[in-house]
């Protein structure tokens, strides 16, 4: 590959682990409250399971490429799991009721909290 190519993928490589980092940021909220709530357990889960499948992926074709983004992805994926089993959530996640609305003006169905 040519500079280009190596360039586009490091900054890929980056993006991703900066991704897999992200749901990190709530680390001080939940310690100082003792509730993980802010932690989203299914994408926690998925994510430690997709990254160290890429990583034994990429460490059995030996590419850097593919386990290297992915040994810190399932290292933050794990630091949230810890989180969730050290401080469970406190008040359930639940997403709000929605229903469809047809618009008057335009053809488009929206969908919008329930009242």
């Amino acid at each position: 590959p040519g500079p280009g190519a190596k360039a586009l993928g490091f900054s890929a490589n980056v993006a991703c682990v900066l991704l897999f980092a992200s749901p990190l940021s709530t680390m001080q909220e939940v310690i100082s409250t003792a509730d993980s709530s802010s932690i989203l357990t299914p994408l926690t889960v998925v994510q430690v399971a997709n990254c160290s499948l890429w990583l034994a992926y990429g460490a059995i074709i030996g590419d850097p490429w593919i386990w290297g983004p992915n040994t810190p992805g399932t290292a933050f994926g794990l630091c949230q799991l810890a989180l969730k089993l050290r401080y469970p959530s406190q008040t359930p996640v639940t997403p709000p009721k929605m229903v469809a609305r047809a618009s008057a003006d335009s053809e488009m169905v929206r969908l919008v909290p329930s009242a």
